[in-house]
């Protein structure tokens, strides 16, 4: 699920249908969950993964990068270290990348930085606490209105199972197929009983947030429809599988979902 979550989110940017929007995730979990492997093998070729940034080099680093429409930022921890005038310009932007887009920055030097009205989507690993910490920029801005966050742990089981495999020297790579994102926008539709269908669920995320609803229900929409594109990118349409790929993801994007 979680491989599928990450890449339906990252083909939402490349979704040509009404409200749509680049869905944004906040992948939590504890330390040494694996968030940061788990997103580098599911993101696609042209994404753009940063250690560290802010608002104006993650625009330098986006117009050098003409083809990316994924931000991977492995550890919101680094990201938060700046001084607070910078973390405020920095949230600012990724409010703009990640919904309306990003013109020209009327700011001396920074001319030639006109992203033309882009958009990107920004998929970004940080530990439980962190994105409810009412210190952070995310949560002043109401940037985390913006997001999905996808919670997850480890359960007992898993936790043994691994340390028998560190134990046994046993070294486990998991053979991923590289994403294919097109390059251009493809158009997906949805019926009305899926449209329906996918409001209620929508609804269940918004409540858990005490938000009014009406990014959330863009958002599953668009992560509907970026699993749509997973199947094909011809003649795509929001199928019952892929709402019931929304019902599935209900554990991870409410409560938390142990693994």
């Amino acid at each position: 699920m979680l491989p599928q979550m990450i890449r339906s989110a990252i083909l939402s940017t490349k979704v040509n249908m009404p409200n749509n929007v680049p869905v944004s995730l906040f992948i939590i979990a504890p330390f040494e969950s694996g968030k940061t492997r788990l997103t580098l093998q599911n993101i696609g070729e042209d994404s753009l993964i940063l250690t560290d940034l802010t608002g104006i080099g993650l625009l330098e680093a986006l117009q050098q990068n003409s083809k990316a429409t994924t931000v991977v930022i492995n550890d919101l921890t680094v990201a938060t270290s700046h001084r607070e005038n910078v973390n405020k310009l920095t949230i600012a932007i990724l409010n703009g990348l990640a919904e309306e887009g990003v013109y020209a920055i009327a700011v001396p030097k920074l001319a030639h930085l006109n992203l033309r009205g882009r958009s990107v989507n920004v998929i970004a690993c940080c530990v439980p606490g962190m994105e409810t910490d009412k210190r952070n920029w995310w949560y002043r801005s109401g940037f985390l209105s913006r997001v999905l966050m996808v919670r997850f742990h480890h359960s007992i089981n898993l936790q043994l199972a691994i340390h028998k495999a560190i134990q046994n020297g046993e070294v486990t790579l998991d053979e991923t197929k590289i994403l294919n994102v097109p390059e251009r926008s493809v158009k997906v539709m949805i019926g009305p009983k899926e449209a329906s269908e996918l409001a209620v669920l929508a609804k269940m995320v918004s409540n858990e947030h005490g938000e009014i609803g009406y990014r959330k229900h863009k958002q599953i929409r668009s992560l509907a429809a970026g699993h749509a594109l997973l199947r094909s990118w011809k003649n795509a349409q929001v199928l019952r599988e892929d709402v019931e790929f929304i019902e599935q993801c209900l554990p991870f994007l409410v409560k938390g979902k142990e693994i």
